[in-house]
């Protein structure tokens, strides 16, 4: 049987890069396997990734081909499908123990329970994955999908999906193969595989992002970025130049990170009061309002100076309608700490406390003049916390957003890891 083999740009095998060669590195003997529906890009961006790694690429649908002198939709009006599966399986096995490599598979190959086995043995199986619409536009485009000769081929295609997801979601990496360059595709799969061999990742760490909110003469910035509050004082300080700041916090949070800001905006020459409130929905009260308010008018707070919201979402809106209260509106900076907080009730204004007869009945809408969102305080959350502030973030995707939905399918876990993945989120 002859062997069809792509070799990496160029012509031939060629040097990698040092990103590239720990990845081999961390695969030893074993082979990438490309695994997939039909439409999802095996063998376009599996040359294109044995080309980055400067590994050989094998399609075992050509392989198949050129064995037969025959197209796959031939061989299936010839000998069947079982004839065609049988083949299928021996062709990965062989192909396998040709050594390390890129090695695109069918869409049924992975059904094969012999076939599972095998490249879990022998490699690294990554699932291309793609929702219908992507798919069916790019099967469309092709006539020499055998499985897809039907009168409804759009049924077909659903009635595949719903039979392969569930096995070709047993693979070791999944990565979501969508309209747009193949190299944003292969730059998700270097990035699986990296995290997958715990290999250190050799880009800069990402910068702090700045997204502008525009509200006219309310305006304000929300900063999303890592370990952001030790120069937190700077940005306050630069802000509000000459203005002093009470801190409201909470007991937790003070315990874990009120530290780490006191010193960053005393270094700023920022002077600092420190107003703490039990953690829990249960601050958010009359009592723990008078106590906050009373707390900024004894350090003796102007209208020109800051209250500065450290904490989740009870702390924000506790201390946002404090500062919407003394001396009738002085100027406030959101710091929160927990996901829920970061994506939601830091930004938009709302803030206020629960009443006898129900939450937050009692606030008033009142814009920050700055939010910083440090992503690496998210560390020190519990995972209940944690996931509870994810299911807002997926939220957003499922409402108006079904590209940022995929994406957080395949970077959850990068997500809770922390780094770009979160950022990003």
């Amino acid at each position: 049987m002859m062997t069809s083999t792509t070799p990496a740009a160029g012509g031939a095998v060629g040097p990698q890069d040092a990103r590239a060669t720990a990845i081999v590195q961390a695969l030893g003997t074993r082979s990438i396997v490309l695994i997939g529906m039909m439409g999802a890009g095996k063998t376009s961006v599996g040359k294109k990734l044995a080309a980055r790694l400067a590994l050989p690429f094998k399609d075992a649908d050509a392989e198949i081909e050129i064995a037969h002198e025959m197209s796959i939709p031939e061989i299936f009006a010839t000998y069947g499908e079982a004839y065609f599966r049988d083949g299928e399986r021996k062709v990965v096995s062989r192909l396998l123990n040709d050594g390390q490599q890129v090695l695109a598979t069918g869409g049924g190959a992975y059904l094969n329970a012999l076939t599972q086995a095998r490249i879990a043995e022998r490699g690294v199986s990554v699932w291309l994955k793609a929702d219908f619409e992507v798919l069916m536009r790019r099967v469309r485009k092709k006539a020499n999908r055998p499985l897809l000769q039907t009168a409804d081929p759009e049924g077909t295609l659903r009635g595949l999906i719903d039979q392969r997801y569930p096995v070709y979601a047993q693979a070791d990496v999944t990565v979501l193969s969508k309209d747009g360059p193949h190299e944003a595709v292969i730059e998700d799969i270097l990035q699986q595989l990296e995290k997958r061999f715990n290999l250190p990742n050799p880009r800069t760490k990402p910068v702090a992002v700045t997204l502008r909110v525009g509200l006219g003469a309310r305006s304000y910035d929300i900063i999303i970025g890592d370990a952001l509050l030790a120069g937190a004082g700077a940005k306050i300080a630069k802000l509000f130049p000459q203005s002093n700041c009470a801190i409201v916090t909470d007991e937790t949070v003070a315990r874990l990170h009120l530290q780490t800001l006191q010193d960053s905006l005393h270094q700023a020459g920022v002077t600092v009061s420190v107003i703490t409130v039990p953690p829990g929905e249960g601050s958010k009260s009359y009592a723990m309002f008078e106590k906050v308010c009373d707390g900024i008018i004894a350090a003796k707070l102007e209208r020109g100076d800051i209250v500065v919201a450290f904490g989740g979402g009870v702390v924000g809106d506790l201390a946002g309608f404090a500062a919407a209260s003394v001396r009738r509106g002085m100027r406030f900076v959101q710091v929160p700490t927990s996901l829920l907080s970061q994506v939601d009730s830091s930004v938009g204004g709302k803030t206020g406390i629960n009443s006898p007869h129900g939450k937050n009945l009692i606030g008033a809408f009142y814009q920050p003049s700055l939010v910083l969102a440090d992503t690496s305080v998210l560390d020190t959350l519990s995972v209940r916390e944690f996931r509870a502030g994810y299911a807002e973030v997926a939220k957003y995707g499922l409402i108006d957003d079904a590209p940022f939905f995929y994406w957080l399918e395949q970077n959850w876990r990068d997500v809770f890891a922390g780094g770009a993945a979160r950022q990003e989120a």
